[in-house]
């Protein structure tokens, strides 16, 4: 499967039965348009369906001089990109198990982690720009959610939207099971620096 978004658009377009894109950048069409608009939400949403072993990345967070909600005793700002890369989805700490924490905004409407711990990294589900390091899996539930983001305008039908939705998630055990048989997943331990080689740009780890 073609990793560019041109190629997504159109498989999702080609599964609508619409015309495809001459290019992603350059179609000045109503698809055309439509479809850049739609397209970074629908990555996300897709990057967020399953924990991809290519999307998981580490950080060690700087804890805001800012006071935080009266429940926590510190918050932290989120990774924004693109070093290291904007967090989509915060998978855990390495605060130990059963430590809480909590996702929210803060008075800049920044994304923030609130937590009782004087020291924080997470492990987290990066956005991932590059097509080109998709798994061919998380490339098919992308062109599914992509589908049912343009369905609706291009056939009138929710009916529509849901199955292509529908379709994406019955993608996701085989996803499991191939990301699976890449090696166990990481476990961040209390208290222990981030040291392990930094293979993606932005800081990110691969396992």
């Amino acid at each position: 499967m073609s990793s560019d978004p041109t190629s997504v658009c159109n498989d999702a377009l080609t599964e609508l039965g619409a015309i495809p894109l001459v290019s992603f950048n350059d179609d000045e069409t109503t698809l055309g348009q439509m479809c850049r608009t739609m397209f970074p939400l629908a990555r996300d949403m897709a990057l967020e369906m399953h924990p991809w072993n290519f999307a998981g990345f580490q950080a060690p967070l700087t804890r805001s001089p800012d006071t935080p909600s009266l429940r926590w005793a510190y918050m932290y700002p989120l990774p924004t990109g693109p070093r290291p890369p904007y967090c989509i989805k915060v998978r855990g700490t390495d605060a130990g198990a059963g430590a809480r924490f909590a996702i929210g905004n803060d008075v800049h409407n920044g994304r923030v982690l609130y937590s009782d711990w004087d020291a924080v990294s997470i492990e987290y589900t990066a956005r991932v720009e590059d097509l080109g390091v998709w798994s061919p899996l998380a490339l098919q539930v992308l062109v599914k959610v992509m589908a049912a983001k343009l369905a609706k305008s291009i056939t009138g039908q929710n009916s529509t939207e849901d199955a292509k939705l529908q379709q994406a998630f019955l993608l996701l055990p085989e996803a499991q099971r191939s990301d699976g048989r890449e090696g166990s997943p990481v476990v961040l331990r209390a208290n222990t620096v981030l040291t392990s080689v930094r293979r993606r740009s932005g800081g990110g780890v691969g396992w």
